[in-house]
Protein backbone atom coordinates (compact mmCIF):
# COMPACT_ATOMS: atom_id res chain seq x y z
CA UNK A 1 0.00 0.00 0.00
CA UNK A 2 3.00 2.48 0.65
CA UNK A 3 4.13 1.89 -2.60
CA UNK A 4 1.26 2.58 -4.45
CA UNK A 5 1.00 6.09 -2.47
CA UNK A 6 4.03 6.50 -3.17
CA UNK A 7 3.76 6.07 -7.26
CA UNK A 8 0.92 8.43 -6.98
CA UNK A 9 2.48 11.60 -5.22
CA UNK A 10 4.66 12.37 -8.39
CA UNK A 11 0.69 12.36 -10.88
CA UNK A 12 -0.66 14.21 -7.77
CA UNK A 13 1.78 17.21 -7.40
CA UNK A 14 1.51 17.50 -10.82
CA UNK A 15 -1.89 17.94 -11.05
CA UNK A 16 -2.07 20.71 -7.90
CA UNK A 17 0.65 22.46 -9.87
CA UNK A 18 -1.16 22.27 -13.23
CA UNK A 19 -4.48 23.86 -11.07
CA UNK A 20 -2.36 26.83 -9.85
CA UNK A 21 -0.92 27.19 -13.19
CA UNK A 22 -4.51 27.94 -14.62
CA UNK A 23 -5.58 29.48 -12.00
CA UNK A 24 -3.12 32.08 -12.44
CA UNK A 25 -3.26 32.17 -16.09
CA UNK A 26 -7.25 32.82 -15.81
CA UNK A 27 -5.78 36.20 -13.52
CA UNK A 28 -3.13 36.65 -16.12
CA UNK A 29 -5.51 37.10 -19.03
CA UNK A 30 -8.12 38.45 -17.36
CA UNK A 31 -5.67 41.02 -16.34
CA UNK A 32 -4.20 41.21 -20.07
CA UNK A 33 -7.69 41.05 -21.22
CA UNK A 34 -8.22 44.64 -19.00
CA UNK A 35 -5.12 46.19 -20.55
CA UNK A 36 -6.10 45.59 -23.97
CA UNK A 37 -9.45 47.40 -23.38
CA UNK A 38 -7.62 50.37 -21.90
CA UNK A 39 -5.33 50.73 -24.76
CA UNK A 40 -7.95 49.99 -27.75
CA UNK A 41 -10.69 52.40 -25.65
CA UNK A 42 -8.02 54.86 -25.65
CA UNK A 43 -8.24 58.27 -23.91
CA UNK A 44 -11.91 59.07 -22.48
CA UNK A 45 -13.80 62.63 -22.98
CA UNK A 46 -11.13 64.68 -21.79
CA UNK A 47 -9.15 63.90 -25.11
CA UNK A 48 -6.94 66.65 -26.36
CA UNK A 49 -3.94 67.70 -28.79
CA UNK A 50 -1.95 68.54 -25.93
CA UNK A 51 -0.67 67.35 -22.37
CA UNK A 52 1.17 63.89 -22.29
CA UNK A 53 0.24 60.92 -23.80
CA UNK A 54 -2.58 59.51 -22.27
CA UNK A 55 -4.79 62.17 -23.56
CA UNK A 56 -3.82 62.21 -26.29
CA UNK A 57 -5.86 59.72 -28.50
CA UNK A 58 -3.31 59.53 -31.50
CA UNK A 59 -0.09 58.95 -29.51
CA UNK A 60 1.52 55.89 -29.93
CA UNK A 61 1.31 54.60 -26.09
CA UNK A 62 -1.44 53.19 -26.64
CA UNK A 63 -0.02 50.60 -29.36
CA UNK A 64 2.61 49.40 -26.77
CA UNK A 65 0.66 49.36 -24.41
CA UNK A 66 -1.60 46.89 -26.56
CA UNK A 67 1.35 45.62 -27.44
CA UNK A 68 2.84 44.83 -23.60
CA UNK A 69 -0.76 43.75 -22.96
CA UNK A 70 -0.85 41.13 -25.56
CA UNK A 71 2.54 39.47 -24.40
CA UNK A 72 1.39 39.55 -20.76
CA UNK A 73 -1.33 37.37 -22.21
CA UNK A 74 1.05 35.36 -24.65
CA UNK A 75 3.90 34.71 -22.23
CA UNK A 76 0.69 33.42 -19.58
CA UNK A 77 -0.42 30.58 -22.44
CA UNK A 78 3.66 30.08 -22.81
CA UNK A 79 4.19 29.39 -19.04
CA UNK A 80 0.77 26.90 -18.84
CA UNK A 81 2.13 25.15 -22.02
CA UNK A 82 5.54 24.90 -20.66
CA UNK A 83 3.74 22.99 -17.01
CA UNK A 84 2.23 21.10 -19.59
CA UNK A 85 5.06 19.60 -20.71
CA UNK A 86 7.05 19.71 -17.91
CA UNK A 87 9.58 21.89 -19.06
CA UNK A 88 10.67 24.18 -16.37
CA UNK A 89 13.25 26.16 -18.94
CA UNK A 90 10.18 27.22 -20.51
CA UNK A 91 8.03 28.49 -17.36
CA UNK A 92 10.66 29.90 -16.81
CA UNK A 93 11.65 31.69 -19.63
CA UNK A 94 7.63 32.77 -19.79
CA UNK A 95 7.69 33.92 -16.40
CA UNK A 96 10.79 36.13 -16.63
CA UNK A 97 8.98 37.88 -20.63
CA UNK A 98 5.68 38.17 -18.33
CA UNK A 99 7.79 40.49 -15.54
CA UNK A 100 9.23 42.41 -18.33
CA UNK A 101 6.24 42.73 -19.99
CA UNK A 102 4.43 43.56 -16.81
CA UNK A 103 7.41 45.89 -15.06
CA UNK A 104 6.99 48.34 -19.06
CA UNK A 105 3.37 48.30 -18.54
CA UNK A 106 3.56 49.61 -15.14
CA UNK A 107 6.52 51.83 -16.33
CA UNK A 108 4.49 53.00 -19.37
CA UNK A 109 1.50 53.61 -17.48
CA UNK A 110 3.30 55.73 -14.46
CA UNK A 111 4.53 57.63 -17.49
CA UNK A 112 1.21 58.30 -18.17
CA UNK A 113 0.10 59.42 -15.05
CA UNK A 114 -2.37 56.29 -14.81
CA UNK A 115 -1.30 54.87 -11.76
CA UNK A 116 -3.69 56.52 -9.78
CA UNK A 117 -6.49 55.27 -11.89
CA UNK A 118 -5.70 51.26 -11.18
CA UNK A 119 -3.32 50.59 -8.00
CA UNK A 120 -5.28 47.64 -6.86
CA UNK A 121 -4.68 46.12 -10.56
CA UNK A 122 -1.29 46.99 -10.45
CA UNK A 123 -0.79 45.38 -6.98
CA UNK A 124 -2.94 41.93 -7.83
CA UNK A 125 -0.73 41.67 -11.19
CA UNK A 126 2.48 41.87 -9.02
CA UNK A 127 1.45 39.54 -6.65
CA UNK A 128 0.83 36.96 -9.47
CA UNK A 129 4.10 37.45 -10.94
CA UNK A 130 5.30 36.86 -7.62
CA UNK A 131 3.65 33.77 -6.94
CA UNK A 132 4.73 32.46 -10.67
CA UNK A 133 7.84 32.89 -9.69
CA UNK A 134 7.68 31.22 -6.07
Amino acid sequence: MAAQDDDLRPQLRFVGVLLLASVRLGVVMVGGLALVTVAVLGCDDACTTAGDWSTRASAWQWNALLALALGISLAGLVSLYGVLRRRAATVASALACECAFVAGTIGLLAWGRRLDAAPAAIAVGVAVELAGLA
